[in-house]
């Protein structure tokens, strides 16, 4: 509460918090419960690569983010530039902004400027929902700019992530390489907006292009 978690650095996931039973979120294993009120893990690293991420938090078990901000992180060559929740977790009255995930030294890709949700295959792996916050001005050098919205079979091969909701929200001024400038989702991939603004990211808003109902190309 009332705390500032920045400018640190991870060789793995979760440059500023790392949260979680460090087994991938799989049930029995223990829990973790993460909760945050205004709060700034700001300008935090991780190196971790494609099997890391997360610069700002990584999230595996249940984590709620209030009247805080996850904002300047970076996570290059990985998912998750300021985020990265494969467990459950609500964000509400918050900012994640101008987060990256950069291509790394070894030229892998980034997804998830901002937030990256990833569904595992375990129960309740990748839940988000996100309440009255702001998405913006985050950057990917894959897909998904501001959200990217996934889930991962036992073979590593994507399928649909979790379940997304966004409430009176914005995800807006994003970009990714890749597409998906606002949000990816894995078709398939429960998405849901209420009374949310999904605009002005590049090179699109949402992709697969017409599979979130209510985000405009």
């Amino acid at each position: 509460n009332f705390s500032q978690v920045n400018n640190n650095t991870s060789g793995g996931g979760g440059g500023g918090i790392a949260s979680g039973n460090a087994n991938g979120g799989a049930p029995g294993t223990g829990t973790s419960n993460l909760t945050l009120f205004f709060t700034s893990v700001d300008h935090n690293t991780s190196n971790g690569g494609p099997m890391a991420g997360a610069g700002g938090i990584a999230n595996g078990g249940s984590a709620n983010i209030v009247l805080s901000q996850v904002n300047g992180n970076s996570a290059p060559g990985s998912s998750g530039g300021g985020i990265l929740n494969h467990g459950t977790m609500t964000i509400g009255l918050s900012q994640v902004n101008n987060n990256t995930a950069a291509s790394d030294s070894s030229g892998d890709a980034g997804s998830g400027g901002g937030i990256a949700n990833l569904n595992f295959g375990f129960p309740n792996s990748g839940v988000l929902t996100i309440n009255g916050s702001q998405v913006n001005y985050n950057s990917a050098s894959g897909l998904g700019g501001g959200i990217a919205e996934e889930g991962f079979d036992s073979n590593g091969n994507p399928v649909a992530g979790g379940s997304l909701a966004l409430n009176f929200s914005q995800v807006s001024g994003n970009t990714a390489s890749g597409g998906g400038g606002g949000i990816y989702a894995v078709a398939g991939s429960p998405v849901t907006l209420k009374l949310s603004l999904v605009l002005r990211n590049n090179p699109d808003n949402c992709e697969p292009i017409g599979t979130i109902s209510g985000c405009f190309h």
